[in-house]
């Protein structure tokens, strides 16, 4: 699910072992972060071409779970395009620097998390690792009106962790794969129906494709965080008042909220007709309209290139997994 920072921009640079760089409103705070972001490192161990590494993925309530190693510590986490941040609960008591520097991260449907940077040392999948990386050590979820946790958070990879290299979501294997930059898909053979796309990108994180929704032009970030389609509060407002079905609720990250549901909406993004039932309407942070989830993506094979800004949709035979 899309998590932006509330008091933060994060930079990457285009090598395998990014020197990462942080804005921050206080110059002393920044230079810190800054510091300890340019000391952040992928290592891909792999010896195989472009240093390929391939890590099993399951999809649960519309995610991709990862089983992974975070400083030391066995633990799932969750595949997130949409998340600007490499985060984890502080409730999992992970041996980690902390910075004392305050982050607070919005969410959809106006849920604030309160956080502190912190170093891991470690974070492990496969024959990839990332060290001494930057994170946010989460704390307490705040919002307007009701709250509920329906369950312990797991763990955000973000897109800051696939800086400098190249991220394949192979929904139909049911794999990611991490590549070097030295992996060109501008230069890549394709096959017929593939779509090599130039998005624009928020926060210099996460893609975002133009497009249609009702006729109407709208912005759509690709998230792999999100299990469909999530329509914001902002953009609805074009949509007529006969689209709306009843109320019901979503799980954003753990917690549950009330949410506006669509009967139905059509709409076009990057060349690709679709139909969906039940997308919802939420409050979403930042300048695009409309969230692509899993639901969407799952029928292709899907490539993010951060050094080059490239995204590259490889339909699988038949359309569909």
């Amino acid at each position: 699910m899309l998590w932006l920072a509330a008091s933060f921009l994060a930079v990457a640079s285009s090598s395998c072992h990014p020197s990462r760089k942080v804005t921050h409103p206080r110059e002393s705070q920044n230079d810190r972060l800054n510091d300890l972001a340019a000391h952040s490192r992928t290592v891909l161990t792999s010896r195989k071409k472009d240093g390929e590494v391939r890590i099993p993925f399951t999809l649960r309530d519309g995610g991709i779970h990862l089983k992974m190693v975070w400083a030391g510590r066995p633990t799932n986490a969750i595949l997130d395009t949409g998340s600007a941040f490499i985060a984890w609960p502080q409730s999992l008591h992970l041996t980690s620097t902390r910075t004392g520097i305050p982050q607070d991260g919005k969410m959809a449907a106006g849920i604030v998390k309160q956080g502190e940077w912190a170093v891991l040392s470690s974070i492990k999948a496969g024959d990839c690792e990332w060290q001494d990386m930057l994170t946010v050590a989460d704390g307490e979820m705040k919002r307007r009106g009701p709250l509920k946790t329906l369950a312990p958070p797991e763990p955000l990879l973000g897109a800051p962790a696939f800086h400098g290299a190249v991220l394949t979501i192979d929904y139909q294997k049911k794999e990611i794969i991490v590549r070097e930059s030295s992996y060109d898909i501008t230069h890549l053979p394709h096959q017929p129906h593939a779509l090599l796309l130039t998005p624009e990108w928020v926060n210099g994180y996460i893609p975002v494709l133009k497009g249609l929704i009702a006729n109407h032009p709208a912005h759509f970030a690709l998230d792999s965080g999100c299990d469909g389609i999530v329509i914001s509060t902002r953009f609805a407002r074009h949509l007529p008042h006969s689209s709306f079905g009843k109320a019901t609720t979503a799980n954003i990250n753990g917690v549950q909220v009330s949410t506006r549901c669509l009967k139905q909406v059509a709409g076009t993004v990057a060349d690709t007709h679709f139909r969906a039932n039940g997308a919802r309407v939420l409050d979403l942070p930042g300048d695009f309209d409309v969230l692509v989830g899993t639901n969407l993506l799952r029928p292709s094979r899907v490539t993010i290139d951060y050094t080059r800004h490239k995204v590259l949709l490889e339909p699988y035979s038949g359309g569909h997994q």
